[in-house]
């Protein structure tokens, strides 16, 4: 952790000074105080640098509260820019609380088949945010994905996002993602992890829904999500 309940009132002040912004908000999210989840959303509302945005964004993820999951769920659909927001969303348990679909990827995860190597690191690791559980596809997975009804009953569609990378090689390899033995995408996945995004109609989402993934060469995965796009932006706070 890098501070305590008592350094709220000193980070808040930093985040008026453009210059301390970004670590400030980084460290409020390291606090896990609720009374700094106003300050972090609020901060939203005004700020307008990406990389900044993105620091609110995982200071959301790490502080814990779920009241965060409707702006972020908003974030993901309408701000493709920002790296952090579907991390903060899994990390904040958006899947369980129903406000999303998918799955996170990881050694707990069950029903999955075709997948190897399943790693995941601590949550606090200092260097690591996305990518903190993920497993290796070898040619072909199946994976169950939740669908709730917020997802299944979406009427401007789904938002299907996912981060890949390539394993074994510098070169692009193309990756197949279907569902009911239609293929729903091809995606270029790089050695690099990336984010990839594919719109989806709800109708074709059922919940129990079983997500399949194809590769020739080998490639991580680190979560599917599904979303109901929606130009909103969500204010409200969220609640079981």
């Amino acid at each position: 952790m890098l501070g305590s309940a008592e350094q709220l009132e000193p980070l808040a002040a930093l985040l008026v000074d453009f210059r301390t912004r970004r670590p400030a908000a980084l460290a409020l999210g390291h606090l896990g105080d609720p009374r700094a989840l106003p300050l972090l959303l609020s901060l939203l509302d005004t700020e307008e640098h990406a990389n900044i945005r993105d620091a609110v964004v995982k200071a959301l993820g790490r502080l814990g509260e779920p009241d965060a999951i409707p702006r972020l769920t908003s974030l993901l659909v309408n701000e493709p820019d920002l790296r952090s927001t579907s991390e903060s969303l899994v990390r904040l348990d958006a899947i369980g609380h129903g406000a999303i679909g998918g799955t996170d990827l990881g050694p707990e995860v069950d029903g999955v088949v075709g997948t190897i190597d399943c790693e995941a690191e601590d949550p606090d690791h200092p260097f690591r945010f996305a990518g903190r559980t993920r497993c290796t596809i070898a040619s072909e997975a199946t994976l169950p994905v939740a669908v709730p009804e917020v997802v299944s009953s979406a009427v401007d569609g789904v938002l299907l996002v996912t981060r890949l990378a390539r394993t074994d090689g510098a070169e692009p390899v193309t990756v197949q993602i279907g569902l009911s033995g239609e293929t729903l995408a091809s995606l270029d996945v790089e050695s690099e992890p990336a984010e990839h995004r594919v719109s989806l109609d709800a109708d074709t989402l059922s919940d129990g829904a079983m997500l399949r993934i194809a590769t020739s060469a080998p490639v991580w995965v680190d979560h599917v999500l599904l979303a109901p796009q929606s130009t909103t932006v969500a204010h409200s706070t969220f609640s079981d």
